[in-house]
């Protein structure tokens, strides 16, 4: 926006300046003639500068005066502290999911969990497997969607898997579970997933999705960013089986890829009996 200025000062002459020798006596000087002219030049450049003034100057709506501030120089102040408060947004609203806040209806790949009861020992290929007869602790948390489920502590059987999404023995393995688990499943047994490590990034992330894709029939348990619950299970690879009875007490303990006929021999160590 240009600034009203003072008209610059015409030259005192319009012309070459004629030899003094020649100039009629008390004719007046060439100097003194265009000094008025130079006068009124200056006033109406001045009057001319302002009548120019840019339709930027004086006030506009929400804008300046018209002692030269810019007109657009609120609106941007505005629109800059709402964009401000948009990226705090923003970064607020990742950071929450990120930390298994949100929504109950939005999917969270990772849900705060709480685990009662002391942890199980890490399983190896060791017999007999230490863990079984041991209590599991419980673990309370939450679907991808923020519904409340639990594994262990439920008085009822339970074979709770642990999967991982990135993992290629996990990924073998739930299309194969997936279509057959509500039929190999005994009635009054839970059959409860547990989605942990999550990793973004990797190999069919988010693992709600990758779940879903796969059409897995059951609720699945969000694990933490810490996999609190894999750990108090004593997970040491994927997938990761551990059958538990009314009591919650470990009947058995298997890592890696299963068969149905194996995963039905699991859940027979708890099947009631007829």
């Amino acid at each position: 926006m240009a600034k009203p200025t003072n008209a610059k000062r015409r030259p005192d002459r319009t012309g070459p300046a004629k030899p003094k020798a020649q100039s009629a006596p008390g004719a007046a000087k060439p100097k003194a003639q265009g000094a008025p002219g130079a006068a009124k030049a200056k006033g109406q450049g001045a009057t001319g500068t302002a009548a120019r003034r840019s339709p930027d100057s004086g006030r506009e709506p929400g804008g300046s005066s018209a002692a030269g501030r810019p007109g657009w120089a609120v609106p941007a102040v505005v629109l800059g502290v709402v964009a401000a408060l948009l990226l705090v947004a923003v970064v607020v609203t990742k950071a929450s999911n990120d930390d298994g806040a949100g929504e109950a209806n939005a999917a969270v790949e990772v849900r705060p969990v709480t685990v009662a009861g002391a942890a199980l020992a890490a399983h190896s290929d060791a017999s007999p497997d230490p863990a079984v007869g041991v209590v599991a602790p419980t673990v309370t948390g939450t679907t991808f969607e923020g519904q409340p489920m639990q594994a262990g502590g439920t008085g009822r059987p339970a074979l709770v898997l642990f999967v991982a999404h990135w993992c290629p023995h996990c990924q073998r393995e739930v299309p194969v579970l997936a279509p057959e688990l509500d039929r190999i499943t005994p009635a009054g047994i839970d059959f409860v997933a547990v989605s942990t490590s999550v990793r973004p990034g990797s190999d069919n992330y988010p693992p709600s999705k990758w779940l879903e894709r796969e059409n897995w029939p059951r609720p699945v348990l969000a694990d933490d960013k810490a996999s609190s619950a894999a750990q108090a299970y004593g997970l040491s690879g994927f997938p990761y089986y551990v059958v538990l009875d009314a009591e919650s007490r470990v009947a058995a303990r298997s890592s890696g890829e299963k068969t149905v006929a194996e995963v039905q021999a699991l859940l027979a160590k708890v099947t009631p009996a007829a």
